[in-house]
């Protein structure tokens, strides 16, 4: 007996009437193809994958004490929604079971798992709130407040998590404290310590707070030297910019997605550097504790701990219920999936036999420790399979789109849900293993200086017959179901002529079906971000533009060393000129380091020392005492703006320049803005 899914390609094959000429290029999204329903059917019908299971579903429900599916939280500064679940109702409709032929079946599945917005109990004094942000907070009761682990990426809505638990104990007549007696960042992520500064207002004057090592210095490197690329690539990857419906965004794997809004750090007062072998055990507010660094895997500065009172294991976002990213496409330093597997294990065997509760940083907890240990052994052995035969393939002379065509999960890994590639994918992942030990380069000569996209691109088109042509048989393959063949040659079509609307709508509706089949959160919002750029060309609205990665206030903190560096990379270089400058430069606002930073250009590059004092011998074009807020301004908005600052704050008596003013104008006339909405799928 056929397939069902063979039945319909066939169909459509025979129906297949329509040329180039009738097809309807238009900016409206379009249907799922009969291919993609095709791919929707053998992927509900496979017979490896259980979705009759219930079990994640009455896991996710656990200890619920109180939910809100309309839950919007509006941003103070914009009155625009900083965290809207209410746009996911039609998770929550009557026939939500069934996914819509727009969303991969077991995407869809995880969507609906993360939309149980609400505060959760795991066990006496211990809470978690759920669907506030992409991550989760957790709240531990001590003796004197509460413990918070991870406040949310967002200031706003991470004091809004923390008012609802503290309203919903209120309502249930349970005795509690509105302080907070120590905060635990489980590592260097933005949606893991973002939101510190919504809460501040609760902390205890003598509050700890806990971080693994390298802690501020990753989480502050992240959002600064590639902090705007990795913005404007989080919109695709977060789907920020999408509206939520079934044809668009439904989730984004580790949870619903990115709030918007304002986000800060504070420095950790505690750094943890232990290993598993030998935990750091600490007492706080009354609460046992047992810590662990776990550097390198899912971020540079990561900890996993365990509560012996909870018999709980905290495994920070080490483990979770999808196939993570060894690579994160929104741009990050590749991780090492093989110590990641290493420190697996090792929880493994120090917690697995007394753990009764392993909760995380995103998704929901597993209780018992036959689940529990399924769960770490399943995701054990996903990193250490997707790292050995990502390199054993390599190790025969396999490139990396090769070996990512080629690696496939055993059946026994493969049919554990958590396990599933919704924010991760075997295919990215297994690129990334071979760029962590041997980089870009597939040793092919000819990729070691190939043409850049729009030259290359006009070549492919002119050796396929022009834009016509290469439109007219981009089609046929997009009629036959070749939809990644299609992105390739369209992308090309595009690249070379950018202002032809019939290849970028064309291209558009081949990320379309892309994006509807994959089961990759990220994928998905990465194809369909696209597709809609494609068709409006960046015309987003304000609500839209609202919703990318939240607002960073992180520059006032930096530490003067990474403050100068993100200078540096804002240089223009006058390649015909070589400047020589010299500047003492301090700021003068109360609260701000005093250190004297002695900044150089020579070569059209820039150098900096930072000391306490000056020596007398030390020789400057000028000295230029400013607020630290003007010389944010002067750094990140460009010659024009950030001069117009400079004078502003001269005429106001709060800047003053001693030597020759003239050379550190120049100087910050070499600094550029970083624009934030440039091209992704089209030429800059």
């Amino acid at each position: 007996m056929l397939k069902k899914s063979t039945i319909l390609i066939s169909l459509f094959a025979l129906s297949l009437a329509s040329t180039r000429a009738q097809q309807k290029f238009t900016r409206n999204p379009k249907p799922a193809s009969s291919f993609t329903i095709a791919n929707y059917y053998d992927v509900r019908d496979s017979s490896h994958l259980n979705f009759n299971s219930k079990k994640d579903y009455l896991d996710a429900h656990a200890g619920l004490l109180a939910s809100w599916p309309g839950l919007r939280i509006n941003d103070a500064g914009s009155g625009l929604p900083a965290w809207n679940m209410a746009a996911f109702g039609f998770l929550d409709a009557k026939d939500a079971q069934q996914a819509p032929f727009t969303v991969n079946p077991s995407l869809w599945r995880q969507a609906r798992l993360n939309y149980i917005p609400g505060i959760f109990k795991i066990a006496d004094s211990l809470y978690q709130a759920r669907g506030f942000g992409l991550a989760n907070s957790t709240f531990i009761q001590g003796k004197t407040g509460w413990i918070l682990i991870d406040p949310l990426e967002s200031s706003v809505t991470a004091r809004a998590a923390f008012d609802s638990l503290l309203s919903v104990l209120t309502s249930k007549n349970i005795p509690h404290t509105n302080k907070i007696s120590a905060v635990i960042f489980t590592h260097s992520h933005i949606d893991h310590y973002g939101g510190i500064l919504g809460i501040r207002d609760y902390l205890l004057a003598n509050a700890g707070i806990y971080a693994p090592a390298g802690f501020l210095d990753h989480a502050i490197s992240e959002n600064t030297i590639a902090g705007n690329v990795m913005g404007r690539r989080a919109t695709y990857m977060y789907g920020s910019l999408l509206q939520a419906d079934t044809v668009r965004m439904v989730d984004a794997g580790l949870g619903k997605r990115i709030a918007s809004g304002k986000s800060g750090i504070l420095a950790n007062t505690v750094s943890i550097n232990n290993g598993i072998l030998h935990p750091a055990r600490l007492t706080i507010d009354s609460i046992a504790v047992e810590c662990w660094s776990t550097p390198g895997a899912e971020a540079p500065s990561e900890m996993m701990f365990y509560f012996p009172s909870f018999k709980a294991i905290c495994a920070s976002e080490e483990v979770t219920h999808t196939m993570h990213n060894v690579y994160s496409l929104r741009g990050a330093k590749v991780r090492d999936a093989l110590a990641w597997s290493k420190f697996i294990d090792s929880t493994l065997d120090r917690y697995g036999n007394v753990a009764r509760v392993i909760f995380a940083s995103h998704h929901w907890p597993v209780t018992g420790s036959s689940d529990i240990k399924r769960l770490l052994v399943a995701q054990r052995d996903l990193y250490r399979y997707m790292h050995d035969q990502s390199m054993r393939m390599a190790n025969q002379g396999n490139t990396p789109l090769v070996i990512a065509q080629k690696i496939t999960l055993p059946e026994s890994l493969d049919t554990v849900w958590a396990n599933r590639g919704y924010y991760g994918t075997l295919s990215h992942n297994s690129k990334s293993v071979y760029n962590y030990y041997l980089g870009w380069f597939d040793g092919n000569p000819a990729n070691l200086n190939p043409l850049p996209p729009q030259a290359a691109a006009a070549k492919y088109v002119e050796f396929t017959g022009g834009a016509a042509a290469t439109l007219g048989k981009a089609f046929t393959s997009f009629s036959n179901g070749e939809y990644r063949w299609a992105a390739m040659v369209l992308n090309h079509l595009v690249f070379a002529n950018p202002d032809y609307t019939e290849a970028r709508l064309l291209l558009a509706d081949t990320y379309e079906q892309l994006g509807y089949q994959a089961e990759s959160a990220p994928w998905r919002n990465f194809y369909l971000t696209g597709a809609q750029e494609l068709r409006f060309k960046n015309e987003t609205t304000a609500l839209a533009k609202n919703n990318v990665y939240p607002e960073n206030e992180v520059m006032n903190t930096m530490p003067l060393d990474q403050y100068l560096d993100f200078m540096a990379i804002h240089l223009v270089p006058d390649l015909k000129t070589n400047y020589n400058f010299n500047f003492n430069i301090r700021f003068n606002n109360p609260g701000a380091d005093t250190s004297t930073m002695i900044v150089s250009l020579e070569n059209n590059a820039i150098h900096y020392k930072i000391l306490k004092e000056v020596p007398a011998a030390v020789k400057y074009d000028a000295t230029i005492y400013l607020p630290q807020d003007t010389m944010n301004v002067i750094i990140t908005r460009g010659p024009v703006t950030g001069k117009k600052s400079m004078l502003d704050a001269v005429a106001k008596g709060v800047a003053t320049i001693r030597g020759d003013a003239d050379k550190w104008y120049r100087f910050i006339g070499m600094l550029e803005e970083f624009k934030f909405w440039f091209n992704i799928v089209a030429p800059q």
